[in-house]
């Protein structure tokens, strides 16, 4: 029983540390995007210039979640991947486990 015990501290733990993460890289999202951003000109919104003008070159709407992963990594102290890749495994582990034993 005790065991059962542990293991769903263990899986509540690892949901609060994943609800953690996904706030953090949220906030640096915005953040990110609030800093790179460029104010508007009187002549329009920027996408409306480039098409216009075709000398400004054209903004990527892609994240990159490298740079994201790299300073949340810095700011924590941990391998975010390999800490939530070792989660996934023990959660894998878990269920197996449940699966194999009938449940009382």
């Amino acid at each position: 029983m005790a065991g059962l015990s542990r293991h769903i501290a263990r899986t509540g733990n690892f949901f609060r540390l994943a609800a953690l993460a996904v706030t953090l890289l949220g906030s640096g999202v915005c953040a990110l995007a609030q800093t790179n951003s460029t104010p508007p000109t009187a002549k329009g919104p920027p996408a409306a210039n480039t098409a216009a003008h075709g000398s400004e070159a054209a903004v990527d709407p892609r994240i990159d979640t490298t740079e994201i992963v790299n300073r949340l990594d810095q700011e924590l102290g941990i391998d975010l991947k390999a800490t939530t890749g070792g989660w996934q495994h023990e959660l894998d582990r878990l269920e197996s486990e449940l699966g194999r034993q009938p449940l009382r």
